[in-house]
């Protein structure tokens, strides 16, 4: 290659490598800072993290566990991440936490590279700005979670078929697409695949079918899925049996029929999720929301995918009775997508409607982030309101609000007007860059000087006293309320719920029962309050369920903080 065409072919290069630079410096200037500065919140954050770490610890790397005991509510793939960092940077907060961030860096990277194949560099832009400064789309990935990766898989694979649609039905994008939804359902469960085949059906049922893949390629299809999740299966199989598979698909029907663990909602409750805790971004992805447009080029009709797929995402989770947040996060890729869309189309002026709907939602987060702090450091002012007693103690918690706190608030303050003010001199690219940019780095912050503090107030007490407790030879038990905290902060040990003084009284008192995982573990509890134990055990309940525990023989009340009441336990015989 001669040496001018060398140069020109360097300088393209850097030139095309420039976006990714940015936005890996960018993102791990979001992502991994402070990853480690609060506790992991019961329950998903706790669970994730104790499964992993009871791979580590017991080297079982096909088989989900938790309390030692076999977890088959989701699948491995995730955990296989999060126990990989924990090898390498140790059992803690910010090894489970760090998957997602690194996921973090990768979404933003495929948004760009997706956005400009799509339309152009700008466009790319947008849509990297849209969701990084958003709040929910920003928060997960500095969270220890599933759903970031699930999501992530999911998105590819109806990317990857939209492409394949696009370009003739090229069997390598067909293979990406399968591929990924099938590492979908290896993180969290079939539900993954379901997302992507329910999306792929509408689309063509709106397009009646035109441009419908042959036959063959559909069984393609299922075979490249199955190269993902199937070898994991057979061997799960082969090593423990079929009944695993029974009891996953049981508790994936519990949760689309059920209110598992209370939680349960309205039937709009993911659509109120999305439109306020997408801020900023939920101004501006309405109007391409409901917007008729043509699929004469991939921009459109890629703009089609999207719009089927939210729609998918919102109604699915609307149907299934547990409502948790992030059920419906899947739904932040086409919502962002739209949002930049709606931005790159703006040519003067932002709508006075879409203005409006900005002012609202962020002048009730500023107010919210101005007021929280403030009630919280004077929990008089609504204590005498608050009916729940566990709630009421909670306010009393001690928390580290030094006046910091006040800078998100503020700086999106900052954000809306200087925003606005570029809107209205007909400069909406500045407006945009500079509402997005100010707000991720408020949303940051807010990471920073409000997470730690509010984890203060709903689990901080219990925590300190579990991670008290480790240093001694001793029983962690949670008893009234559901948990995982004594397993992950409390280290529960492979060698407790199997030691022989257990073991006897197991055999003593069920010797015909099968015991289920769930039986075990409660069969272990009950033993824990009423056997004769070998060493102490300590008992961590609320003040909700207080009473009766103080009443029960041997059962010694040894203290009470933030609504949590402390009981200790000695040996007998």
């Amino acid at each position: 290659m001669p040496r001018n065409h060398f140069v020109i072919f360097h300088r393209q290069s850097m030139r095309n490598l420039k976006p990714y630079l940015i936005i890996l410096i960018a993102g791990s200037m979001l992502f991994f800072p402070f990853l480690g500065k609060s506790h992991l919140f019961d329950w998903d954050e706790i669970n994730f993290a104790e499964t992993s770490r009871e791979m580590v610890l017991t080297g079982n790397y096909t088989q989900a566990q938790v309390d030692y005991q076999q977890f088959w509510e989701k699948p491995p793939l995730f955990f296989w991440l999060q126990s990989s960092s924990m090898r390498i940077f140790g059992i803690n907060e910010f090894a489970a936490r760090f998957p997602n961030a690194v996921c973090g860096i990768l979404t933003l990277m495929l948004l760009f590279a997706i956005g400009k194949k799509l339309k152009d560099e700008k466009f790319a832009w947008l849509w990297v700005l849209a969701y990084a400064g958003s709040i929910l789309p920003q928060f997960y990935f500095k969270s220890g979670i599933i759903d970031p990766w699930f999501n992530l898989f999911m998105f590819i694979g109806i990317y990857a078929f939209a492409a394949y649609a696009q370009n003739k039905f090229q069997l390598k994008w067909l293979f990406i697409s399968g591929l990924a939804a099938g590492l979908a359902a290896l993180t969290k469960g079939p539900v993954g695949i379901g997302i992507v085949g329910l999306t792929i059906g509408i689309y063509y049922i709106v397009n009646r079918f035109r441009n419908f893949p042959p036959i063959l390629h559909i069984v393609y299809y299922v075979f490249f899925i199955g190269l993902s999740i199937l070898p994991w299966v057979v061997i799960e199989v082969a090593r423990n049996g079929t009944w695993f598979l029974s009891e996953f698909f049981k508790y994936q029907l519990r949760l689309a029929t059920t209110e598992d663990a209370s939680h349960g909602g309205f039937f709009g409750y993911h659509f109120v999720v999305v439109f306020f805790l997408c801020f900023p971004v939920s101004a501006f992805a309405i109007r391409p929301l409901f917007q008729k447009t043509d699929a004469s080029t991939h921009y459109l009709d890629f703009k089609k995918w999207m719009i089927i797929t939210f729609w998918v995402v919102m109604i699915v989770f609307s149907i299934v009775q547990t409502k948790i947040a992030h059920y419906s996060s899947m739904a932040y890729f086409p919502f962002t997508f739209l949002g930049a869309y709606g931005l790159y189309a703006t040519v003067d002026k932002w709508k006075k409607w879409e203005v409006a709907i900005l002012i609202f939602t962020g002048t009730v987060f500023i107010s919210l982030a101005l007021l929280i702090p403030y009630v919280l450091q004077h929990p008089s002012l609504i204590a005498e309101f608050v009916t729940d007693e566990f709630s009421k103690q909670a306010l009393y918690a001690e928390s580290n609000w030094n006046g910091l706190e006040v800078m998100p608030p503020v700086i999106l303050i900052i954000a809306l007007i200087t925003a606005l003010y570029f809107n209205r001199k007909n400069q909406t690219q500045k407006a945009v860059w500079v509402l997005f940019i100010t707000s991720a780095i408020a949303i940051n912050l807010s990471s920073v000087l409000f997470v730690p503090n509010i984890e203060r107030y709903s689990q901080g007490a219990m925590i300190d006293f579990l991670k008290e407790k480790t240093q001694e030879d001793c029983y962690k038990e949670v008893i009234g309320y559901k948990s995982y905290a004594h397993l992950f902060y409390g280290q529960r040990k492979p060698t407790d719920n199997i030691n022989p003084t257990f073991l006897t009284w197991l055999k003593t008192t069920h010797p015909e029962e099968e015991y289920t995982a769930a039986r075990y573990r409660s069969l272990f509890s009950f033993w824990l309050v009423y056997g004769n134990i070998d060493k102490p055990a300590y008992f961590v309940t609320t003040v909700r369920k207080k009473d009766g525990f103080d009443q029960m023989q041997g059962m010694e009340l040894i203290g009470e903080k933030n609504g949590y009441v402390f009981f200790k336990r000695l040996p007998t015989k």
